[in-house]
């Protein structure tokens, strides 16, 4: 009888209406916006939050503090913006060839070979930063001034 109960219970159930899927976010997307909105607007990160809107991320002022946030309508693409730092997050992606893909873009917009090892010293108008991929819990793109 138990059985049957459980089978009636899962027939009752739409497909996809107990578990909402997570938001699919296009790589190739994370990384061009980590370009336009943090490289592209390094060294001070002034037109951030302008180039951020492009990709439809609405980026809130956290009134007290030097730090800005904001996520796109469906929360697959972040941005962190501080004075120093302009980091891009999405949720976890399943390729192995992300970091390889994140270096190349950096290359590409410098104009110049990254060092494939991450963390990595850049140089955008005569000032130092460094770049690094962190895949914990996510992914997170960081643009940072070097102190």
């Amino acid at each position: 009888m138990r059985s049957a109960s459980l089978a009636a219970l899962f027939v009752l159930l739409p497909v996809g209406s107990v578990f909402a899927a997570e938001p699919k976010t296009n790589v190739t997307d994370a990384i061009a916006a980590f370009r336009d909105i943090c490289l592209k607007t390094a060294p001070s990160f002034s037109g951030a939050v302008d180039a951020a809107k492009v990709y439809g991320i609405e980026v809130v002022d956290d009134s007290g503090s030097a730090l800005k946030l904001g996520f796109n309508k469906d929360q697959s693409v972040g941005i962190q913006l501080k004075k120093n730092e302009c980091v891009i997050t999405t949720p976890p992606q399943s390729t192995r060839k992300l970091t390889k893909q994140f270096v190349a873009a950096i290359g590409d917009f410098l104009g110049t070979p990254v060092d494939k090892r991450l963390p990595s010293l850049i140089t955008i108008s005569g000032q130092p930063f460094v770049v690094f991929h962190n895949r914990v819990d996510g992914e997170t793109f960081v643009l940072m001034k070097k102190q």
